[in-house]
């Protein structure tokens, strides 16, 4: 759930500010009998993002907020989840606590379109926005586990996460948590979005 605000600053300029809630969606239990999720709780994040506009005069036959819009944008989103693993140890499964956090901070250009409808609603479309951005993707675990253990479960951590998130499996491909459990990526990203506004 996002909430968003645009103001205008000269008939060809805007910027606009959004802040909401995210949260790391559900994970699945791979199919790999040494590792199974128990529990998962306590989901919270959030994100925010700004950008500042530059509606084209020559392509636009209204005044901003209206019409099409270049310019560049800066986000950032911040989740974090408890999760509850059983290992396998020969026959017996035994209890891990592991907690995330995953961060994205990005920057790029963006390129939209918005609609006003009836003079009031508006529907607010980036169709094209290209970016670099850092990935960050933080495990914690406790439990009496080994270091190859531990091991496992971040690799079953990572592969969970890149399951949800698509395009994220080229990232962590070849790459690995270091010692303390933390991963981390400069890559290319891309914005997408659509807001529906009213204009007041």
């Amino acid at each position: 759930m996002v909430f968003g605000y645009e103001r205008v600053v000269t008939p060809s300029q805007s910027f606009s500010i959004n802040l909401g809630m995210s949260s790391i969606p559900t994970l699945k239990s791979l199919a790999n009998d040494s590792v199974s999720i128990e529990k998962q709780s306590n989901r919270m994040g959030f994100n925010v993002a700004a950008d500042y506009r530059f509606y084209l005069k020559k392509e636009n036959r209204y005044r901003a907020p209206r019409g099409v819009y270049l310019g560049p944008y800066s986000f950032f989103n911040k989740m974090s989840k408890d999760t509850e693993w059983n290992i396998k140890k020969g026959n017996d499964f035994y209890p891990a606590d592991a907690k995330m956090d995953f961060a994205i901070l990005g920057v790029g250009l963006e390129m939209g379109y918005q609609f006003v409808i009836l003079k009031r609603l508006t529907i607010d479309m980036i169709l094209i926005g290209p970016g670099i951005a850092q990935y960050k993707l933080d495990a914690k675990i406790e439990g009496n586990l080994d270091a190859e253990e531990r091991e496992q479960l971040r690799e079953a951590i990572q592969q969970a996460v890149a399951n949800k998130y698509p395009g994220l499996s080229l990232l962590f491909e070849n790459k690995q948590f270091d010692t303390q459990g933390h991963f981390g990526i400069w890559s290319a990203g891309f914005r997408y979005v659509v807001h529906i506004g009213f204009r007041f």
